[in-house]
């Protein structure tokens, strides 16, 4: 999925839009962040949830508390608050 890098990284225009950074396999100190949320959702959901059988509402609720959950990494921000800075007040994640 990451072959085209390149095309993810630029607008189709060319302009350059995002990086990308790749991490070593079974490294998990090189995603600290991933990590720390993968131990966020694992409170409510262990390894092995049959996700097939999961309340949607219930798992909107989740994932609305991580939004809105302060993070250390964010000098005490949440990552809605972060992202509404840089896109508008207005935004809210879509559930």
């Amino acid at each position: 999925e990451f072959m085209d890098f390149s095309g993810i990284e630029n607008s189709k225009d060319g302009r350059k839009r995002t990086c990308l950074y790749f991490a070593h396999p079974y490294c998990a100190s090189e995603r600290g962040t991933n990590e720390n949320h993968n131990r966020i959702f694992r409170r409510f959901y262990p390894k092995g949830t049959d996700f097939s059988k999961l309340n949607p509402k219930l798992f909107a609720e989740v994932q609305e508390w991580m939004n809105n959950y302060p993070r250390k990494i964010l000098k005490g921000s949440t990552p809605e608050l972060e992202l509404q800075k840089h896109i508008g007040m207005n935004f809210k994640i879509p559930i």
